[in-house]
């Protein structure tokens, strides 16, 4: 990983801005592929386009940086500040965003396809149409963030905070989203094929439309039956569905459910089990 000096990097990206404001002509394209930057100011800086793949990131001062279009595929971008920063269209696959703060950051259409976002605050950030496929976001902060049209297929979401989150139209098959916190998040006509909604807190949620689950709502509680028919989620309690046919009763007792609530949830759950079975789901 090679060191530039502050006179090197400096220059850098005068060029840089050169080669952008010239149209490309003139000046000439930042290339700091593989370098340690490690610590270093970048506040408001100006890097759209910039190839920054497999650089060392960490800790760096990003805030309001323009990082538009730029190549961040493999970097490593621990714990760095990324507050209200530009990356749309940008390549941050396999990108390391663990702890990163990317509070209101653009990430229109970026990828970040396998990247980690573990434990990132992406509050209030704009990930419409963003590519995270197969990317590690357990225990982010993606609170109010806008989600619509994102590709989280196979995404790692366990424990997120996904509350008021805007999913509309985002697929979401075969994530995990196990304990994570959806209330009052829209997830219209989003793809919930096969995804794990264990423990899931899913209050005030608008899941008209969305694809992949089945839902009714009783009084107050809402019963899900997701993973293919394969489990069902009423209340904060989740079971295979199979665990529920024999013991939804005393489930229901246990929990306080009165008798009319017991009788109506069981209905629902031998529906479930009998389109299960029909589906070739129970061998």
């Amino acid at each position: 990983m090679k060191q530039l000096t502050k006179e090197e990097l400096s220059e850098i990206l005068k060029q840089h801005k050169i080669w952008l404001e010239s149209g490309h002509k003139l000046g000439s394209k930042a290339n700091l592929s593989g370098a340690y930057l490690s610590g270093a100011n970048l506040s408001g800086a100006n890097l759209s386009r910039a190839d920054l793949s497999r650089a060392d990131l960490s800790g760096v001062d990003l805030v309001d940086a323009n990082l538009e279009g730029a190549n961040l595929s493999g970097a490593n971008l621990y714990k760095a500040n990324l507050e209200e920063a530009n990356l749309s269209g940008a390549n941050l696959s396999a990108a390391n965003l663990f702890r990163t703060n990317l509070y209101g950051a653009k990430l229109e259409e970026a990828n970040l396809s396998a990247a980690n976002l573990s434990a990132a605050n992406l509050s209030a950030a704009n990930l419409f149409r963003t590519n995270l496929s197969g990317a590690d976001l357990k225990g982010a902060d993606l609170k109010g963030a806008d989600l619509y049209g994102a590709k989280l297929y196979t995404a790692n979401l366990s424990e997120a905070n996904l509350s008021e989150a805007n999913l509309e139209g985002a697929n979401l098959s075969e994530a995990n989203l196990e304990g994570a916190k959806l209330s009052r998040a829209n997830l219209f006509r989003t793809h919930l094929y096969g995804v794990n909604l264990s423990g899931a807190n899913l209050s005030d949620a608008n899941l008209y439309g969305a694809k992949g689950i089945t839902i009714f709502q009783h009084e107050q509680h809402l019963a899900v039956a997701f993973k293919n028919n394969k489990y069902i989620k009423i209340g904060c309690k989740s079971y295979k569905t199979v665990n529920w046919v024999k013991n939804f009763e005393k489930i229901g007792e246990d929990e306080y459910y009165t008798n009319s609530q017991i009788k109506r949830y069981g209905q629902f759950i031998n529906m479930i089990n009998e389109q299960q079975s029909n589906e070739g789901g129970i061998k």
